[in-house]
């Protein structure tokens, strides 16, 4: 090889190893300029105008707010925080409203960090390297992202120096919910969320130091663990590659035809779609099947059905239900202002909203009542299923989900098994969005628009979702992937000795 050829090779690698080193160094630039924007402290007076700003938008747009916190408690709350502006920074001013929001007790009422924050977060954070759950009262390492790390049977004590107790009384403050519910950000908890509400709340970082308790041949071991960030992004696209769309609706029977499973993961078109699924032909040729076969037993698991279309239940309810039924007794939206003029929220849809407000009538707590849609009742089909209906739930069973397990309950007095829905029984605001910015922070409200009242008539408890007539909560192991279903059936089965 030439003198020439040599130099030309080495100058290329240099170019290239130059470049690399550039592109690497201005990533960095990008992730600390990005950083920087979270840490951003606003002048008291601004802050204190997004605070109107979101509480002026909320009376505005939200029909239902004062249901679960009264006015009085809500200035307070929003008192106190005023008492911090010009103290706190954007990621805190984010935190502190995200509070305010989940004591309004409305989990469709979600709230957002400024456009290019948010990108940061799905573009340039650095991400938990370990993932980690909730179990119980302990929050356990799972996995490690880090190929060359493995650890096992660790309970995590305090992430970069916040104790995990503290650390998990404060997102149960942040998260939104229905009403008082706690099941709902527990199963998110439980099933693989901690790591993304972190960066939402606490400061991702190019290191992260846990203090674990690990269990050891010799016992339990206190041990401290310092790793790299990984890359939220490579995370996502390695998350994507697992995870590939799959059938949201099944249905089987035993093996003697005695009983039935018809297991519903999702109502949101979308997803269903991806699976190659259409809802309506699936179920009516699933209780087609159930109808002609006559088992014994009818399990309808919605576990883990975080909701979707709140008109899925109906399609489902026509085959139980021994008459003709309506899903809701009222429906409600807030606001004849915003959706004229210059308003201070947008609405997504905004030609349907104004067609419904058109329709509307004007109710006496100065909402607008939706009487089209109340005034519907469902025909039951003549063919529906007589027997004993069972319906799994837990703290992921929310939204649309939730409603038809009420309905279940109320309609054929299905037998609830689990734990505590994530929805409530209560009247939900959901539908349609409308969106606020806040003039200075850039921080975006996503608010629901429409109040749904469920036609049921069993007692409820205020604030809480279905209540389980078999309470029920059980982890699933490598060698038992269901425990509750199998318990389930055996309870079935030891009915039918009796």
């Amino acid at each position: 090889m030439g003198v020439l050829q040599i130099t030309l090779r080495f100058l290329m690698f240099g170019l290239l190893l130059l470049f690399v080193l550039s592109n690497a160094n201005a990533q960095t630039s990008k992730r600390d300029s990005y950083r920087s924007g979270f840490n951003t402290v606003y002048p008291a007076q601004q802050v204190v105008e997004d605070i109107d700003f979101f509480i002026k938008a909320l009376e505005a747009a939200h029909p239902d707010l004062y249901r679960y916190i009264k006015k009085p408690q809500m200035d307070l709350l929003v008192d106190r925080l005023k008492g911090q502006a010009g103290q706190i920074n954007c990621r805190e001013l984010y935190n502190q409203l995200n509070h305010i929001a989940s004591a309004v007790g409305c989990g469709h009422l979600i709230l957002s960090y400024p456009k290019e924050l948010e990108k940061y977060l799905l573009k340039y954070a650095y991400f938990l390297p370990l993932h980690i759950e909730l179990h119980d009262s302990a929050v356990v390492v799972m996995r490690s992202f880090i190929d060359s790390v493995k650890v096992t049977n660790a309970i995590v004590r305090s992430i970069n120096g916040v104790p995990m107790d503290s650390m998990l009384l404060r997102m149960q403050q942040y998260l939104t919910r229905d009403g008082y519910i706690t099941s709902a950000n527990e199963w998110l908890l439980e099933n693989g969320w901690f790591n993304e509400f972190y960066i939402r709340f606490w400061p991702d970082s190019n290191t992260y130091t846990y203090e674990l308790e690990m269990l050891t041949d010799s016992g339990w071991v206190n041990e401290k663990l310092t790793l790299q960030g990984y890359d939220f992004q490579k995370m996502r696209i390695q998350r994507y590659k697992r995870e590939k769309p799959t059938p949201k609706l099944h249905l089987k029977f035993d093996d003697d035809n005695q009983t039935a499973i018809l297991t519903l993961e999702s109502f949101d078109p979308k997803e269903i779609a991806k699976g190659r699924q259409n809802f309506e032909k699936f179920i009516k040729q699933a209780f087609w099947q159930i109808v002609q076969k006559q088992p014994e037993q009818l399990i309808i698991d919605l576990r883990g059905n975080e909701g979707g279309s709140s008109f899925y239940p109906e399609a489902i309810i026509a085959f139980l239900s021994n008459e003709p039924f309506r899903l809701y007794r009222n429906m409600q939206i807030r606001y004849n202002s915003l959706a004229s003029g210059k308003p201070i929220v947008s609405i997504k849809g905004k030609r349907a909203y104004k067609k419904m407000q058109k329709h509307s009538m004007l109710a006496k707590n100065g909402n607008r009542e939706l009487k089209q849609f109340t005034e519907r009742y469902v025909t039951n089909f003549p063919y529906s299923y007589k027997g004993t209906v069972y319906v799994m739930v837990n703290g992921g069973t929310y939204s649309a989900a939730s409603e038809l397990a009420c309905y279940l309950k109320q309609h054929v007095e299905a037998i609830v098994v689990g734990t505590e829905t994530g929805g409530t029984c209560d009247p939900v605001t959901a539908g349609m969005y409308g969106l606020a910015t806040l003039p200075h922070t850039g921080i975006v409200v996503n608010i629901p628009l429409i109040s749904f009242e469920k036609d049921i008539k069993q007692p409820r408890i205020l604030g809480h979702g279905l209540m389980p007539d078999i309470p029920q909560h059980l982890r699933a192991t490598d060698s038992i992937p269901d425990p509750e279903l199998d318990q389930l059936l055996e309870f079935i089965n030891l009915q039918g000795v009796e």
